[in-house]
């Protein structure tokens, strides 16, 4: 199944699952308002509430049709909110899952990263200028788009709502600084690129990691949503 085929399916999921709790939460308020209205016109029957009206003023009754009407009419507009801040929510759970992918292919893209590297090393060494060599790596952050992600993704982040925020925001800081790491590591080397994709990965290996663990613990808690 494509992810936009499974996007959809969840939404329409979801929807139906809101729509169902409105719904029941509806016929379980005007239940009760007719049940009250039985009771009170039982308690008029029986005079219990002849003298209350005799201390305190109270208004005529209004038939069952107009009590229903206004009860009705009052419990969906509340329904009608809430089932507003319901959408909200859920776009946050859309925008949430979006990003999330999104930081996913951002991550592989470091890996892409180091194995280009690896196959540009014969390349990089056979370059007599340090500063030719630096302009060659940096080369390949662009060519992988890697730059233009990273702007991408931040602006996202402060546009959107989106569950879990808070540990998305983080993940996408943690990679956003192994991308400062590669080039602070390219740009201030003063010697030679020997054997470079080592040691840049020993540089972002454990943050990698980390956000690896982060967002896979993300996802699940996304898909206990879902269900």
């Amino acid at each position: 199944m494509s992810d936009k085929a499974g996007h959809e399916k969840v939404k329409e999921k979801l929807g139906f699952i809101s729509t169902m709790k409105i719904m029941l939460k509806v016929l379980a308020l005007m239940l009760t308002a007719i049940i009250g209205y039985y009771y009170f016109m039982v308690g008029i029957s029986n005079g219990w509430i002849s003298s209350l009206c005799q201390n305190v003023y109270c208004l005529d009754l209004l038939p069952l049709a107009d009590y229903l009407a206004i009860s009705l009419a009052m419990i969906s507009l509340f329904f009608v909110i809430q089932s507003l801040d319901g959408w909200k929510k859920q776009d946050k759970f859309f925008n949430a899952r979006n990003l999330c992918n999104q930081l996913i292919q951002f991550k592989n893209l470091f890996k892409d990263f180091l194995t280009l590297v690896n196959v540009k090393q014969s390349e990089v060494d056979s370059l007599v200028s340090l500063e030719e060599q630096k302009k060659l790596l940096k080369s390949v952050v662009v060519e992988l788009g890697m730059l233009k992600v990273d702007r991408d993704l931040g602006e996202k982040i402060d546009q959107f709502s989106f569950l879990y925020k808070g540990e998305l925001k983080n993940t996408y800081k943690i990679l956003n600084k192994c991308l400062n790491t590669i080039f602070t590591r390219i740009e201030n080397e003063k010697n030679s690129f020997k054997n470079v994709q080592s040691s840049l990965d020993a540089d972002i290996r454990n943050d990698i990691l980390e956000v690896s663990k982060t967002l896979q613990q993300i996802n699940e808690k996304l898909n206990k949503e879902a269900d």
